[in-house]
């Protein structure tokens, strides 16, 4: 969501579809126009409809609904070597989960509100395939992750991005009684 419209992907049973977008004040809800997406990859940052085509693409487009143009939001080809997952966004960043089953890796590219590249943050040395990327809080200091496979709350000062490749530390997790 964002503003006064909620944005949703009416999706087939392969995980493409249009992108829709309802507006909370109006009552009116509207296609808008970009064709099938990847159902789950796609954001929305001021204004702007960041999303993928297809999952395993490299580029990230960006529609702007007041003129109905669409640009490449950020061509990522060559800084990566896994598969794209997830597009999530807070106000200061974009961040896109990859995951690279040869090596075991899975890790965050952050992108600026422009498209640009800014870092790269490794989330786990050991991913199995089938992990899923779990859920991602964004705050003007910190950013704070939490994985669906272990649940464990995970973050990094955003400060540290624009030094180049970081790791997500585990939050200490507080005694229950």
């Amino acid at each position: 969501a964002e503003g006064s419209y909620v944005y949703f992907v009416m999706s087939d049973t392969n995980g493409f579809g249009k992108l829709y977008r309802y507006n909370t004040e109006s009552d009116v809800v509207e296609e808008m126009g970009i064709g099938e997406i990847a159902a789950e990859t796609y954001t929305v940052l001021n204004g702007r409809i960041i999303y993928k085509k297809k999952y395993d693409d490299k580029i990230l487009y960006s529609y702007h609904p007041m003129d109905g143009t669409e640009t490449v939001f950020s061509d990522m080809t060559g800084l990566d070597d896994g598969d794209s997952w997830d597009v999530m966004r807070d106000n200061s960043y974009v961040y896109v989960y990859y995951t690279n089953k040869d090596s075991g890796e899975a890790y965050f590219l952050f992108l600026d509100s422009e498209g640009n590249y800014v870092g790269k943050a490794v989330v786990s040395q050991e991913y199995e395939e089938g992990s899923y990327a779990g859920d991602v809080l964004g705050g003007d200091e910190y950013m704070m992750y939490r994985p669906i496979k272990t649940g464990k709350f995970m973050y990094l000062k955003k400060a540290d991005i624009a030094d180049g490749t970081v790791y997500l530390k585990e939050a200490e997790q507080p005694e229950r009684n």
